[in-house]
């Protein structure tokens, strides 16, 4: 065999071998990630999107970042899920008029369908996705302070510059999230 051969067979052999290591690779990180960013309770967050118009992609979101998906999660007043405080499950209850049990923040189905309203209503206010998950982390009236101020503002009139640096590590966290849950699942919804 010539030498010229070998070495166009060295070649071929280390490009098909590079492809096939990457194929692997991709294969095992779309694993990796599916197992990080998993969708549970997939008939609830369907009919929460129905129902409010909340993206499945924000909705699983928080869930992921608010409770890691632990239903029994407690963080100061804040409980399961969705991370809601009993006034805000009471409040919203009786906006929707069901029945008032703050046992039911503990029922995932309970938490992420009134989580999925506490999204919408916050998306009715503030018309954008960054303001909402801003006012998830540091709470509405923060928001509202800064969207006084022209200078946290894009051209439409939405918070754009976030002055908190907590909060806008939080909020670029979760657009990561909503991001990787659009790629991994889009095509399957």
């Amino acid at each position: 065999m010539s030498k010229k051969f070998l070495n166009t067979l060295a070649i071929t052999l280390i490009l098909i071998l590079s492809v096939g290591c990457g194929f692997i690779y991709d294969i095992l990180f779309t694993q990796y990630r599916l197992k990080e960013y998993p969708r549970q309770y997939n008939d609830t967050v369907i009919a929460c999107y129905y129902e409010y118009a909340v993206p499945v992609s924000v909705i699983y979101s928080t869930v992921k970042m608010q409770s890691n998906y632990d239903s029994g999660h407690v963080d100061g007043d804040r409980i399961g899920l969705m991370q809601l405080t009993r006034e805000e499950y009471d409040l919203l209850s009786s906006e929707l008029g069901r029945r008032i049990d703050s046992g039911l923040l503990f029922d995932p189905k309970t938490n992420i369908e009134i989580g999925a309203y506490k999204l919408s209503k916050l998306f009715t206010k503030y018309q954008s996705w960054r303001a909402v998950y801003a006012a998830i982390f540091i709470g509405e009236d923060t928001v509202d302070e800064w969207l006084i101020d022209e200078v946290n503002l894009a051209a439409d009139g939405t918070l754009e510059t976030i002055p908190d640096e907590d909060t806008e590590k939080f909020v670029k966290k979760f657009e990561k999230t909503v991001e990787i849950y659009r790629e991994l699942y889009e095509s399957a919804n």
